[in-house]
């Protein structure tokens, strides 16, 4: 299996999604522990080859969720967890520069070149994600779902439609506190130059002689 095959050929070994996985995960103990593995079936030992090591992802760390929003996770046996712990990396999002990257990218794959779609989805995702940090809104706004928003853009053609349908997923106060946030930083919905209400430009000319007619 995987595991035997990175340990003799000195691999790296990827535990995906490990807050996943059922407590029979501990029959790895041993091999976090950097000690050779006897396999019953063929009657030999594998050593750990040179450059041999174990990595593990989560959603969690370890901990379960209480969230709700990473359903499944299970917490992790303490001793199983201090054996990964060695050294934990938090990734966070991508600098706005190279998730601006990755969007372009996206776009031009599904056929669209749309540099300022993607500067906005970008800017809006911050702003999602501020506002999430600040409790403002329960959900965030994560570069997966920003890569599915800005193909929309390849079938719909239509920036706010490609938004809509690509935020729908969440419940309707979010989603309208979402579509709200990406209408008022997008040019296609900035305010037009209405007069309708307003006085005659002639009316408040400046004159000579004040005039006590009503300009409307």
């Amino acid at each position: 299996g995987p595991v035997t095959l990175a340990m003799m050929r000195g691999g790296f070994l990827v535990l995906d999604e490990i807050d996943q996985a059922t407590s029979k995960v501990m029959c790895l103990q041993q091999v976090l522990n950097g000690k050779p593995v006897f396999l019953k079936k063929i009657n030999q030992w594998v050593k750990p080859a040179e450059g041999f090591n174990v990595g593990a992802t989560a959603n969690t760390k370890g901990n379960g969720d209480d969230t709700g929003r990473f359903v499944g996770a299970n917490p992790l046996n303490v001793a199983f967890r201090d054996r990964l712990s060695g050294m934990c990396f938090v990734a966070d999002y991508p600098t706005p520069a190279v998730e601006k990257k990755i969007l372009n990218k996206a776009m031009a794959v599904a056929g669209v070149d749309d540099a300022e779609f993607a500067t906005l989805l970008v800017d809006w995702a911050g702003m999602i994600r501020k506002t999430n940090r600040e409790g403002g809104l329960d959900e965030t706004m994560t570069t997966r779902r920003l890569v599915q928003i800005a193909q929309n853009l390849s079938i719909l053609g239509e920036r706010t439609l490609a938004v809509e349908l690509g935020i729908n997923i969440y419940d309707e106060i979010t989603r309208e506190a979402m579509l709200s946030l990406f209408q008022k930083i997008d040019p296609a919905n900035a305010p037009k130059d209405d007069t309708l209400g307003k006085a005659p430009a002639a009316a408040t000319a400046s004159t000579s002689v004040p005039s006590t007619k009503c300009p409307f």
